[in-house]
């Protein structure tokens, strides 16, 4: 499916509105994430706002609104997705989506009720006649007023990222729960959450290969973290059926690319260490998604197989595809919903807090280190300016004498010469 988005306003004589935050902000936070999102769902995606270079052809709001129209027109997309944000000085709050067309109606309803599922107030689907985008697309259109950009409960409830997955659920009708998203707990949740159910701390150097590895790929790490948790049956501390232990460094469950009985530890991957098996099962799962860049040429991953890219788009399909099991992805849910509900007191200083901490206290040393180099500078500059001056001044005094200088020459010259 081919679509176009239009990241509403962003260009010269078309600015957004200014509230809390400003429009055309907003609007490119969760537009390039619904691209990327559609991108890795396999999906043809047109970003269709004028770029710089053709700011010179665009001499009034028509201009930029047409010339949107026109890509997606000659690109013959199948939708047309215009990203706004509304403003109402402050006084009105909630999601709304406009549509012109009952084919632009079907589109809009999906959408509306994802995002509604946010937390924002249900302002419906409208119908709009004079609105250039509509009217002017071949394709069905909407246009998305995510929540209003000057209200103080939408801006307290926005998130880009779960915006923008409500957006990408609702076009492609993907019902359940999301894996290529922001993570849906911190990294102190899901150690709390751990602590309580591991025999010791060993998991802790798997869950800093998972958050560091998960947030570059833009995976939620919670969700294949919960999936270790359930394959590993949390390090052994329930035994594996297969008879392998914490030396194969497995933590998904990975066979060898010949497979077997599930009960045969033979058929299981050995890794020579928990960073090899954690980057086998990342890569694993990237390719079930759809990542742009597989199957990769080289990976650990024992299976990795062509013909499994793009079989998976929520945590609902793993027990279909990953495994074939009833239960398999009612159990990693339940995981899943344990961590994000996880309450971390306040008191207790987690490992992020303390990075963070020690991240500022460098930061701290080296905008210090900064500003005594910018005051040594200035002195040094202060320093350049004297000499400068003293050197003119002694210059101007070396002139001045020499002057009189030729003129006393000039002067005795002229009484020899008589």
């Amino acid at each position: 499916m081919k679509i176009a988005i239009f990241r509403g306003h962003n260009t010269i004589y078309n600015t957004g509105a200014v509230g809390i935050r400003k429009e055309d902000d907003l609007i490119n936070e969760v537009a390039f994430k619904v691209i990327d999102k559609l991108k890795n769902f396999g999906q043809d995606v047109i970003d269709c706002t004028p770029t710089e270079a053709e700011f010179k052809y665009i001499k009034s709001t028509t201009d930029s609104l047409s010339l949107r129209c026109k890509k997606a027109n000659t690109a013959n997309v199948d939708m047309v997705v215009s990203i706004h944000f509304n403003a109402y000085n402050g006084q009105a709050h909630g999601t709304e989506v406009l549509y012109v067309s009952e084919k632009g109606k079907d589109l809009a309803q999906p959408i509306q009720n994802e995002i509604v599922k946010l937390g924002y107030t249900n302002r419906g689907v409208k119908k709009r006649t004079n609105l250039y985008v509509l009217n002017y697309t071949i394709a069905p259109a909407i246009l998305i007023e995510c929540c209003f950009c000057d209200s103080n409960i939408d801006m307290n409830l926005y998130d880009s990222d779960k915006i923008a997955t409500a957006i990408v659920q609702g076009l492609l009708h993907v019902e359940g729960k999301f894996i290529l998203t922001e993570p849906t707990a911190t990294k102190s949740q899901i150690d709390e959450w751990a602590d309580e159910r591991f025999l010791d701390g060993s998991y802790k150097e798997l869950l800093d290969i998972y958050w560091t590895e998960c947030t570059a790929k833009e995976i939620n790490p919670v969700i294949p973290f919960a999936q270790m948790c359930y394959e590993t049956g949390f390090l052994y501390k329930i035994s594996s059926t297969a008879g392998i232990d914490a030396s194969y460094h497995n933590p998904c469950g990975l066979k060898t690319s010949q497979g077997g009985s599930d009960t045969s530890s033979s058929a299981h991957k050995k890794f020579k260490n928990w960073s090899e098996g954690i980057t086998a099962h990342l890569d694993h799962l990237s390719l079930y998604l759809g990542l742009e860049g597989y199957p990769k040429a080289y990976s650990p991953d024992p299976r990795h197989f062509s013909w499994l890219k793009g079989k998976v788009k929520v945590v609902e399909d793993l027990g279909s595809t990953w495994t074939n099991s009833s239960t398999y992805s009612d159990t990693l849910l339940k995981f899943i919903k344990e961590i994000e509900d996880t309450i971390v007191e306040e008191n207790n200083c987690s490992e992020e807090l303390k990075e963070l901490k020690v991240k500022y206290s460098k930061l701290e040393n080296q905008i210090k280190t900064l500003l005594e180099e910018q005051d040594n500078l200035k002195k040094q500059n202060q320093t350049l300016k004297d000499e400068k001056e003293n050197l003119i001044t002694l210059g101007n005094k070396y002139k001045a004498l020499l002057i009189e200088i030729a003129r006393y020459v000039k002067e005795k010259t002229d009484v020899l010469n008589k």
